[in-house]
């Protein structure tokens, strides 16, 4: 145990006991792509998809703005991490725990979507229809300040 967390808070520096040859990391390229796909996949749903796809139907908005808002930060945060471990190699956020940390935090989502799509999202998108529904067949409620100008002229005819 103690060497895994040795191994996790080590910083690239003294990695590898050269300060001459830091550890390399060799996910820049495939890391940058992820994260920056990430945002312009929110930046294109927020400016123009929501809009564009979803049209009425608030229970897939809903989804897609709690999922979109959550993914860009995972995004932003996975940006800072590598900028500190190729920037500032010797820092606090250089360490390898930040990047697993970063990983487990994505694993964390892709679970946590997981489970509501295989346990909720029937129910949501059934209760959805039935409001849909209710909503075809019901009265719409009246409006209040037609009501008050009835009351305020049929008070005023006495």
């Amino acid at each position: 145990m103690q060497h895994i967390i040795q191994w996790l808070f080590t910083d690239p520096i003294t990695a590898t006991g050269d300060s001459n040859h830091p550890e390399v990391f060799h996910f820049y390229v495939q890391w940058s792509i992820f994260n920056g796909l990430l945002i312009l996949g929110w930046l294109y749903y927020w400016m123009e998809g929501r809009k564009r796809f979803f049209g009425r139907h608030w229970l897939h908005k809903s989804l897609l703005d709690r999922a979109t808002n959550q993914f860009v930060v995972l995004a932003l945060v996975g940006f800072i991490v590598m900028f500190f471990r190729w920037a500032a190699d010797s820092s606090l956020l250089a360490d390898r725990f930040w990047r697993y940390g970063w990983l487990a935090w994505l694993a964390g989502l892709l679970i946590y979507w997981a489970v509501y799509f295989v346990r909720h999202y029937s129910n949501d998108i059934n209760w959805f229809r039935e409001q849909r529904i209710k909503q075809r067949y019901m009265n719409p409620p009246r409006n209040k300040s037609k009501q008050t100008k009835r009351a305020k002229s049929a008070a005023g005819a006495r």
